[in-house]
């Protein structure tokens, strides 16, 4: 709110005017370059600022193993969290990297302003690397339970009382 106040020895006047600014997407990554080792998780998101505020329906993730925007939209859960008037996040998770995951991913996000949108590249790792929640999760490897049964006989003599 703007308030602009004229004086003068006879008397003064208030006059009072709201700004409201209207945007088209600013859509900013999390971490822009991400690795991961086949078969574990990774998660990408993408900050978003707009005013109005994109829809989840605005909020489009694509692949492509190029660097140029475009290619697909991906085949993988993306969740979308709306913070406030004016900023929301999205998230994409891969659960288990494949081969093909590798490449540049690109979130796009509109609203009636026009659009922005963010490129992030994902790389093949020797080593699991942790989520961003800091967590190595999707691993391939798989748990073994083993019963071992161990029978004992018993040589001997009995006792006489």
């Amino acid at each position: 709110m703007y308030a602009c106040t004229a004086s003068n020895l006879a008397s003064s006047i208030t006059r009072k005017a709201e700004v409201e600014v209207i945007f088209s997407p600013v859509v900013k990554p999390l971490i822009k370059e991400r690795r991961q080792m086949i078969g574990y998780q990774i998660t990408f998101k993408c900050q978003i600022e707009a005013d109005p505020i994109v829809k989840e329906e605005n909020i489009i993730w694509t692949f492509s193993d190029r660097n140029d925007v475009g290619g697909f939209e991906v085949n993988h859960p993306v969740t979308f969290l709306e913070r406030n008037t004016i900023e929301a996040t999205s998230k994409m998770v891969i659960k288990r990297v494949s081969k093909s995951d590798f490449g540049y991913y690109t979130c796009t996000a509109t609203n009636n302003e026009g659009f922005g949108l963010t490129q992030f590249l994902l790389e093949e790792s020797d080593t699991p690397q942790p989520d961003l929640t800091g967590v190595i999760a999707g691993s391939t490897t798989k748990v073994v339970s083993v019963a071992v049964l161990v029978l004992c006989l018993l040589v001997g003599q009995q006792m006489r009382t």
